[in-house]
């Protein structure tokens, strides 16, 4: 933001001055190209301004979706956690006393106990949620209050350089004899 507007400041400066030392005749045509030029770096500070705006838009919408997403990831594996430690071991304990005098049907119990075991295990082996979180919501709203001011401030320098280049153009409006005979 600073580069063009320093840019087009310097822009401003060095056509101005060319206009100032050269003859009469030739403002008129280097008026037209001053003017140009001042416009062309405002139109490009502007669309690349307004390229950043909707890239930290994007930016701050995926880290509230990501927020979503880790929040509902978080939820899912307590819940099955939970629900396998508790009802599917009263379950499978209620089953055995039901078959103890089946043997073939205890070994089958013993087997799925044994999975559960193992993926209650992997579970486990998951990182741990609650040490690594980190609230990507309040990150996005850092991020869109950053971008708001920034915004705000670009386009405040954008007035200010529309105002320099008004105020050149009256400068070299006024100097030249052949404006004022049109």
């Amino acid at each position: 933001m600073c580069n063009e507007a320093q840019a087009f400041i310097t822009v401003c400066c060095i056509c101005c001055l060319i206009l100032i030392n050269l003859s009469e005749t030739l403002t008129c045509i280097f008026l037209p190209v001053s003017l140009a030029l001042c416009s062309a770096a405002v139109g490009v500070g502007f669309y690349g301004n307004s390229e950043t705006n909707d890239g930290v838009y994007q930016l701050t919408y995926s880290l509230y979706n990501a927020n979503h997403t880790l929040g509902g990831v978080d939820n899912l594996v307590t819940n099955t956690m939970g629900s396998m430690e508790s009802g599917l071991k009263q379950h499978l304990a209620r089953l055995d006393e039901i078959f103890a005098t089946r043997g073939d049907y205890v070994q089958t119990l013993r087997f799925m106990q044994q999975m559960a075991d193992n993926v209650i295990k992997q579970l486990l082996g998951l990182p741990d949620w609650d040490m690594a979180k980190v609230d990507l919501a309040a990150i996005a709203d850092q991020t869109a209050y950053v971008e708001y001011y920034r915004w705000l401030t670009y386009l405040l320098l954008l007035i200010l350089d529309l105002v320099i280049c008004l105020a050149a153009c009256l400068g070299l409006a006024k100097q030249s004899r052949w404006l004022l005979t049109t």
